[in-house]
């Protein structure tokens, strides 16, 4: 019975990480997003520039 126990904590442990990561994940998600929207929007911006031009 002891192994079920030790299994019980394993599993416990794996979806604690699990939320803990996906957290860490959507953040990074988040973070990255916003960073593509400047880039594309520095983007836009520089080829209006150079259309004006």
């Amino acid at each position: 019975m002891g192994w079920v126990n030790r299994f019980r904590m394993y599993l416990g442990r794996l979806f604690l990480e699990a939320m803990q990561y996906g957290q860490w994940y959507m953040l990074t998600f988040v973070e990255v997003g916003a960073t593509i929207l400047v880039y594309l929007g520095f983007l836009l911006i520089l080829v209006r520039s150079w259309t004006l031009i």
